[in-house]
């Protein structure tokens, strides 16, 4: 659409006055908004400051007077009286109602003796000599100690310990303790005040919650949020980060006394809403410019359009042939040097038309125009006469035939580049040519060496004054885009992997085959069995192999004729054009020997496959029906035999894995003798232990699909290695599920290397959520490498990896079943 000057020029005037306005409106915004957003981000860190100091610190200073406290009435009560538990339970009691936010206080003795607060009963047996929080207020005499959080042993939640050692008359009397729990520090945080929105949690060094105001969050971890890990190592700071309630500030400082992380979240969205005035004025503002910017543009563009009219009549007269008119108007400098153009146009004109001789000037320069052209053109042109003979041919020509100027001109075209096969064509193209038509054709031609090529030609007629002189006949090199055409021709039909048929191609020929008078035709259909279980555990490369496999075999087993194609990533079909069902069945029968003949030579892995086949016949409607009768014989054999076929692929895959070392009888007998040890001592059933036996001696079945050169390094893996290696926990799963005889163990051989602590693989699972059978295995395997030789260190003793067990407790093992298991090894080894 076209639009007048004069509404044109009032666009225009719109644009220019209200586009500014609105720019400096939009930028004063901005600015405004980010010193907002400057002036939000300081006041949430204040305001975490002086949330640290008014609950948090005051918190922990109450705990700490609280436990000096209770120190001191130890020291006066055991050197003044010898009732000194019962009166000191009296004393914390009345202590406890007052502050309830201690749960439990209680002295463990330096004799291992524990008292505790008269609503709590120790556990029998219980040393409080050996639990972390007596131990670190030994190792700190001085100091109120402050523990981790841990699940306590007496309720089995989630605690945290403050801790301090007494001393009577100058000797260690013993460690006086508080629990503190998570839900009074929760109370505490949930005072925290940060706006609508806004909340304040805390976290302990390790990313626990050990504040949070929705209590179900307590204890839960953090480790998988971005913001622990930006927050992590900075003392204090603000970062603006994306949550699911948008954009939010998260302010945080670091409890010096206790290592933890108060850790603020304040919506941004509080701190926009005072920018709304800003950004109504500069929309009302742009509204105002734009109906002052109206009507001016209207006022000046009217006075314009008159002018302009004025200047259209003028050119009109000059177009109906009045060179005398002309245009004068001065009203502006623009508008002059327009009337003067206009008049220095004019009387140009009648001079040109008085200098018509110049015009063959013009035509001069116009052939050497066309000669250049000719010359340097990028396609190759021959000018032939109207006998077919070259005139003349330009540079690109002799480059692409390799005949020179001399040798070309006054030859027969045809004579010279046309091949003998195709010379009938080219008397046809130079006919038409010379009998003044276009003609376009893609072709072979041949150069002077005689070598052939694909060519795209191009004829024109020559025509002067109305009579043919001759032609141009233009070539052009087109043999590269042939040779690729002819590429993805061959691509487009054939699958590149097997170098059958593909799907597509398969499909063409069904309907080929309905379309035309072919009644007895047959479909084979078959699939590798188990291809997937290959892929997942073995490698798209050892599928692949079994890919090549199959295909071959079915080749070489087809009749002459029948048109061979891979239909799915693990499917073929094979079409038979003029056949019966008794000659089908005794192709099948050829393929399925031969693959049992190819299993029996020493390959690594065995191939099954399943084969169906059904003929055409009065009851099929079209090549569709027995496709899919084809395809249902072929599954229904693949049901058939899909157990033994299962069973058959994952004893191979043991087989391999016994042949490349991993399960050897020694280890394997070891290790089912240790977990069986370790089992019956937690009192696990008869069936279970059997159970866990066959885990011990299957469970690293996964490693079948790890590298050898992953596996037999020598050294330590690095990274990305061990990122592979860990892959066998999930490849050994998918191996036993697809097993009957390993189906009720492979949950078991997913968790075998989850740790106690969360820190194992591939679930990240901790404590009770690990299966006690992972857990056990997990210990009997350990202690086994240890005393073993591995190929990048030598053996230690068995008390050393004993040692190294009651170390990892409760971090990489069960702390149960590791403290029962060294008991077990060192009495066996006392006893021998």
């Amino acid at each position: 659409m076209i639009f007048s000057i004069r509404a044109q020029m009032i666009a225009a005037f719109v644009v220019l006055i209200v586009l500014p306005i609105i720019v400096l409106g939009m930028l004063s915004y901005q600015k405004t908004e980010a010193i907002l957003l400057e002036k939000a981000e300081q006041h949430s860190l204040e305001s975490i400051e002086n949330a640290r100091i008014f609950f948090i610190e005051n918190f922990i200073a109450h705990v700490d007077t609280a436990i000096n406290t209770f120190a001191r009435d130890i020291e006066r009560v055991q050197t003044h009286s010898l009732s000194a538990p019962d009166q000191l339970k009296a004393e914390w009691d009345q202590y406890r109602r007052i502050h309830s936010d201690l749960p439990a206080v209680y002295f463990g003795t330096a004799d291992g003796r524990f008292i505790l607060s008269s609503n709590n009963a120790p556990v029998p047996g219980y040393d409080p000599r050996k639990r972390p929080w007596y131990q670190r207020a030994l190792d700190d005499p001085d100091r109120v100690i402050w523990s981790n959080l841990y699940l306590d042993a007496l309720t089995f939640k989630p605690i945290i310990s403050v801790a301090r050692t007494v001393t009577v008359n100058g000797k260690t009397a013993g460690v006086i303790g508080i629990d503190i729990s998570l839900q009074a520090l929760a109370d505490v945080v949930s005072k925290i005040y940060f706006g609508q929105g806004g909340y304040a949690i805390l976290v302990d060094q390790s990313g626990l919650i050990i504040a949070h105001p929705d209590p179900t969050r307590l204890g839960k971890a953090v480790t998988d949020e971005a913001w622990f890990w930006e927050i992590k190592n900075q003392y204090k700071g603000v970062s603006v980060l994306p949550l699911e309630n948008g954009k939010t500030f998260i302010s945080h400082i670091t409890i010096a006394r206790t290592g933890w992380k108060l850790v603020g979240f304040i919506p941004q969205e509080n701190f926009r809403q005072d920018l709304a005035p800003i950004k109504n004025r500069t929309l009302g503002v742009g509204a105002v410019a734009a109906i002052l910017a109206l009507l001016l543009g209207v006022s000046v563009a009217s006075g314009f359009a008159t002018r302009m009219q004025s200047f259209v009549e003028a050119m009109t007269k000059v177009q109906q042939g009045d060179l005398s008119a002309r245009w004068h108007d001065y009203s502006a400098v623009e508008f002059a040097e327009i009337s003067d153009r206009f008049n220095a146009m004019v009387t140009t004109i009648q001079k040109l038309i008085r200098q018509e001789h110049a015009t063959q000037h013009e035509l001069a320069l116009q052939k050497e125009y066309f000669e250049q052209l000719f010359e340097n053109s990028p396609e190759s042109i021959a000018i032939i006469d109207i006998e077919d003979r070259i005139v003349k041919v330009n540079n690109n020509f002799t480059r692409l035939f390799g005949y020179t100027f001399d040798e070309a001109q006054g030859s027969f075209i045809n004579d010279l580049v046309v091949p003998d096969e195709l010379r009938e064509e080219g008397i046809e193209i130079s006919s038409s040519v010379l009998g003044n038509r276009v003609i376009e054709k893609e072709t072979v031609r041949k150069r002077k060496d005689g070598q052939r090529f694909d060519i795209f030609v191009l004829g024109y007629p020559i025509v002067v004054m109305g009579e043919q002189v001759g032609g141009y006949i233009i070539y052009r090199d087109i043999s590269g885009r042939k040779e690729a055409e002819r590429r993805l021709t061959y691509a487009s039909t054939h699958d590149l992997l097997t170098d059958m048929y593909n799907r597509r191609y398969f499909e063409q020929e069904m309907q080929r085959l309905d379309n035309g008078d072919c009644p007895a035709a047959g479909i084979i259909i078959s699939d590798i069995d188990g291809l997937k279980l290959v892929n997942d555990t073995l490698g798209h490369a050892v599928g692949d192999a079994l890919l090549l496999q199959a295909a071959r075999i079915i080749k070489d087993n087809v009749p002459e004729g029948a048109v061979l194609c891979r239909i799915g990533g693990d499917e073929f079909a094979v079409l038979l054009p003029a056949t019966d069902e008794a000659s089908l069945q005794d192709t099948v029968n050829r393929i399925m020997a031969a693959i049992a003949a190819d299993n029996m030579t020493s390959r690594e892995y065995v191939l099954s496959v399943s084969m169906g086949y059904a003929v055409r016949g009065p009851s099929h409607a079209g090549m569709d029906d027995v496709y899919r009768e084809a395809d249902s014989s072929m599954y229904r054999e693949k049901l058939h035999r899909s157990n033994s076929a299962r069973s058959a692929l994952v004893k191979t895959l043991t087989e391999a894995l016994h042949a490349r070392d991993f399960i050897t009888e020694g280890h394997a007998d070891r290790l089912q003798e240790l977990v069986e040890k370790l089992a019956r001592a937690v009192g696990v059933s008869e069936r279970r232990i059997g159970d866990l036996r066959l885990l011990a001696q299957f469970h690293d079945i996964g490693k079948v699909g790890i590298p050898d050169n992953i596996l037999f390094k020598p050294g330590r893996l690095d990274e990305a290695e061990t990122k592979i290696m860990h892959r066998h926990s999930e490849i050994g799963y998918r191996i036993a599920v697809a097993s009957p005889d390993f189906h009720h163990i492979a949950d078991w051989i997913l968790k075998h290397h989850e740790w106690w602590n969360g820190g194992g693989y591939p679930l990240g699972l901790r404590g009770e959520d690990i299966p006690v059978e992972c857990r056990i295995l997990l210990i009997a395997d350990a202690f086994d490498a240890m005393t073993q030789d591995r190929p990048y260190r030598q053996a230690v003793p068995a008390a050393e990896a004993l040692r190294e067990i009651a170390a990892c407790r409760g971090t990489m093992f069960d702390p149960v079943l590791a403290d029962i298991f060294v008991s077990i090894i060192t009495a066996e080894t006392e006893k021998s």
